[in-house]
Parts: C-alpha cells; structure tokens; sequence
C-alpha cells in the first residue's frame, strides 16, 4: 500500500503550474475565452458579484473581449 498526502500534491501542483490563469468576468467573450484556452490559459468563470479577481488566485481578466493583467 502507500499514503497520498493530498495537501502536499496540491503545494506541488501550485508550485509547478506557471499558466496564467484567467477570470472571466459575467458578459465575457466566449470566444475569447476559448481562444485563451487553446493558447494553454486556465479560466474561471464569474459565479457571483463581489468576487475578487486576484484573491481566487487570477492573474489576468477578460471583461468583454478585453484581456488585462491583474
């Protein structure tokens, strides 16, 4: 058998992923956004008002068809 430290595999997963990482604000273009993906972005899309953009961990948005860097 073996042991899966589960918060360990998540630090290495966020050490080694250097992606952007892209939040999709509500109205965004969704053919932006897929453009962005085929490009190797990750995103994630708006659920709520009142959410912070870098506290979710973004390092870039899309509001409209716009891409700006957080």
């Amino acid at each position: 058998g073996f042991t899966l430290y589960v918060d360990q595999m998540i630090k290495a997963r966020r050490q080694s992923d250097t992606s952007a990482f892209v939040y999709l604000a509500k109205g965004h273009d969704a053919t932006k956004a897929a453009e962005l993906r085929t490009e190797g972005y990750r995103t994630l899309a708006q659920i709520s008002d009142g959410e912070d953009p870098a506290a979710l961990g973004c390092t870039h948005q899309l509001i409209g068809g716009v891409l700006t860097v957080l």
